[in-house]
């Protein structure tokens, strides 16, 4: 067995009954997982970090997972061993170029697109990937305007620099109507912007349609939007 890392975020629980020595708590009812149905699915795990997230798809009966991160992570290999979990696979590398051609049935972008340059494009090439379910988890806040807020660095959390956006709910339901989606499940912890920043939010997408109100693709010329499944 892999000697265990000392570099975990997230505490997990193992099999003895022991824990990861992680400092943020994650469960199987956390951010409305507890809503989506992954037996027998395809499941994406988008920034999976310590893999915890992953690990509860698997064992909500996902027939496989794929943990994609851009950073190479001895934390979610210790997962994937320590439960021996042949439906995992990890992989290293960017939602911004991700393939396309490869779909999913739930797609999880849980704490991810507030740290990008582009969350934009990083949830419409979600939405583009998954046939079924996309969860989204992150800071929010309300506002009845598709606003994105830039926030200094540190402005939400004085330690933590790697905070850029801050979407309000009714753009990131915008961006998934756009999509084809509509939002099935939500839990609205965000605030309003004129008062406190930080506040965070779950939304479950769930996909209406194939057929995508879609931008033009010279609009993304940084990376190529994913394209649009011809399901």
């Amino acid at each position: 067995m892999t000697e265990m890392p000392d570099n975990w975020r997230y505490i997990i629980p193992l099999k003895d009954g022991s824990f990861t020595p992680g400092k943020k708590e994650v469960s199987a009812t956390s951010k409305l997982i507890d809503k989506i149905d992954m037996a027998g699915k395809d499941v994406l795990d988008v920034g999976a970090w310590d893999g915890h997230y992953s690990l509860i798809a698997a064992q909500k009966g996902a027939k496989r997972v794929t943990a994609l991160d851009i950073m190479d992570r001895a934390t979610i290999r210790f997962i994937k061993e320590h439960y021996e979990l042949d439906n995992l696979e990890i992989v290293q590398g960017s939602i911004y170029h991700y393939d396309p051609q490869k779909q999913y049935d739930v797609v999880l972008f849980y704490g991810v697109y507030y740290h990008l340059s582009d969350p934009v494009q990083a949830l419409i090439n979600c939405f583009r990937l998954s046939k079924e379910i996309v969860a989204v988890e992150g800071v929010m806040h309300k506002d009845n305007l598709p606003t994105m807020l830039l926030l200094d660095p540190g402005e939400i959390a004085p330690k933590d620099t790697s905070n850029i956006f801050s979407l309000s709910t009714t753009m990131l339901k915008k961006l998934a109507r756009s999509c084809g989606f509509h939002a099935e499940f939500e839990e609205d912890r965000s605030t309003d912007p004129r008062f406190r920043l930080g506040g965070r939010g779950t939304i479950v997408f769930k996909r209406d349609t194939y057929t995508e109100n879609a931008y033009a693709n010279w609009s993304f010329p940084v990376a190529p939007l994913a394209p649009i499944s011809e399901e």
